[in-house]
């Protein structure tokens, strides 16, 4: 007898998935010991088994900090960034083995529907976004989402010792209450970071991505622009621009008057091969007015992140050091592509072009 098609996820079992082993990590450093501090960017590798339990999320996370702290890397005046949209993919936090297994991301998400159906129909009824579908697959495991990142990174801040910019995700109505990161299921989805402190606890307020890109928009809405300012940490004031953000000047205007001693851009880069393609322009939103018409056309990504992205765009606004730090790995048939940009004293640095982790070791100078 042949299996109704939706059926056959839940015979694909719950079995413990085994953590993939991670490519060999790759590093760079910028600058000398000035006393000031330092800003480790890491360029994560993920995969769907981390995502497959709050184990293994965590498990990986500590990889890399751990391959930071052999490097003598960290310290109580260490901000550590991670990449744009590193605990999005929480969505398959438990599900069976065929969903990790899948092979494409499509394949996954709807084999995540027969167990969370009427949940699942409800939310893409009633759902804030062009793209009803997505947005009920997304929303579907937003609170575990929202608990399992702040859990872990909470943990991780804490026994490191480190300020943590804990990358981003796609929550519906995010918000922190009383220390805690909640959601709403029925709000807007937004693409959101926040900063923990070495104590664990929320730095600063939520950061909402303003600008998403073209791609994010039939399921992302904007977040508020004016609500995007700097993050007080050990080091001083630390500008986190999301994403696209980084590119546009209006975004930049929220940061700029407090002063800040850095700034950093969790980005997300895909597909594979991006990185030395042609750009192709800003989308989503209307290009800032010293945008190159030309260059919109010609120029390749890495060089228009160089000349519009944070690289290019720091110190007009009176920040003299930077990062942009993106999410590689194997996500299903999601390609990734990217490399960690590092600013010290206005000069961009791109590190190795690699699909596997990086790790960048920024130290501020005296200004």
């Amino acid at each position: 007898m042949m299996l109704p098609p939706l059926l056959l996820p839940l015979l694909l079992g719950c079995s413990p998935v085994d953590l993939a082993e991670t490519p060999s990590t790759e590093d760079f450093v910028l600058g000398e010991d000035d006393g000031i501090g330092n800003v480790v960017a890491i360029q994560a590798w993920m995969d769907p088994t981390a995502y497959a339990t709050e184990e293994n999320f965590d498990q990986r996370l500590r990889e890399y900090l751990d391959d930071a702290k052999r490097r003598g890397w960290l310290f109580e005046d260490t901000v550590v960034v991670l990449p744009e949209h590193l605990a999005t993919w929480l969505i398959v936090i438990d599900e069976a083995n065929g969903v990790i297994e899948a092979d494409t991301a499509e394949q996954a998400l709807k084999r995540m529907v027969p167990g969370n159906l009427s949940k699942f129909l409800s939310l893409r009824q009633d759902a804030p976004a062009e793209d009803a579908e997505q947005y009920a697959l997304f929303a579907l495991k937003s609170e575990q989402v929202a608990e399992v990142w702040q859990r872990v990174s909470k943990s991780i801040a804490r026994d490191y010792g480190i300020t943590l910019v804990a990358g981003s995700a796609w929550l519906p109505g995010p918000q922190f209450v009383d220390g805690t990161l909640t959601v709403n299921v029925g709000q807007p989805m937004r693409n959101v970071s926040f900063v923990l402190g070495p104590d664990g606890q929320l730095v600063g307020e939520l950061i909402s991505k303003s600008f998403p890109s073209d791609s994010e928009q039939d399921l992302v809405a904007p977040g508020d622009l004016s609500l995007n300012a700097t993050v007080p940490t050990v080091l001083g004031e630390v500008a986190v621009l999301l994403g696209e953000d980084a590119w546009y000047p209006d975004a930049w205007s929220q940061v700029r008057p407090n002063t800040p001693i850095v700034a950093v851009s969790p980005h997300w880069t895909s597909p594979g091969g991006a990185w030395h393609d042609l750009w192709g322009g800003y989308s989503g939103f209307e290009a800032p007015a010293d945008v190159s018409f030309v260059d919109e056309k010609e120029m390749i990504y890495s060089d228009a992140i160089i000349e519009y992205g944070l690289p290019g765009r720091l110190f007009d606004h009176g920040v003299r050091e930077g990062v942009t730090v993106p999410l590689r790995g194997q996500l299903w048939d999601l390609g990734t592509d990217g490399a960690i940009v590092g600013v010290h004293r206005k000069i961009p640095t791109e590190g190795p072009l690699v699909n596997a982790p990086v790790l960048l070791n920024l130290w501020l100078p005296q200004r």
